[in-house]
């Protein structure tokens, strides 16, 4: 009680309850930030993968020969008949 000005002062009540550590204010959200990293991880394996395997699709097709397209032999032949003389 204040004598001095004749009124009654309540003091406000003083929180007790401590502030919380930083590893519990953080810990519900770890579980979404790790769900969050492996997918982004899981979508840049996939993209470097399709990547690599078009690169490698495309170096093959211009490795392999050339096919070439047999001709069509018409009925009339030029070679003699018989065994070919070697």
């Amino acid at each position: 009680m204040d004598t001095a000005s004749g009124s009654i002062v309540e003091s406000k009540p003083v929180c007790q309850c401590a502030p919380k550590p930083v590893a519990r204010r953080w810990l519900p959200g770890f579980p979404i930030a790790l769900c969050l990293l492996m997918s982004l991880s899981s979508i840049t394996v996939c993209l470097l993968m399709s990547f690599k395997t078009f690169q490698l699709e495309n170096r093959l097709q211009m490795e392999m020969p050339k096919t070439r397209m047999a001709r069509d032999v018409g009925q009339e032949c030029s070679c003699p008949p018989g065994s070919p003389v070697i």
